[in-house]
């Protein structure tokens, strides 16, 4: 099944956090593929993760899909968006 429950954690400036609802299989989900702007961003083994080396100030839109252990990809769950917060220069 599709992972479920797609949430935005924690925005930085260069970072965001997703946490998510688990997929299940009849082979067993081996891992989670995250997506950043429809693109292929990492793999994860956990319910969440954290996108880093974002733009500051910038819209994107995350999605996760999950895999099993014959690299079977799940329809996608739902769509967030965050948008990533102002970088304070260093004094």
């Amino acid at each position: 099944t599709a992972p479920t429950n797609l949430t935005i954690g924690i925005v930085f400036s260069d970072s965001v956090g997703l946490a998510w609802d688990a997929s299940t299989d009849n082979v067993g989900v081996t891992g989670y593929r995250i997506y950043v702007n429809g693109v292929y961003n990492k793999t994860e083994t956990d319910l969440l993760t954290v996108v880093t080396g974002l733009s500051s100030q910038t819209e994107y839109s995350f999605y996760v899909t999950a895999i099993d252990a014959q690299l079977n990809e799940s329809l996608i769950s739902n769509t967030v968006i965050a948008t990533t917060s102002f970088q304070i220069p260093p004094p």
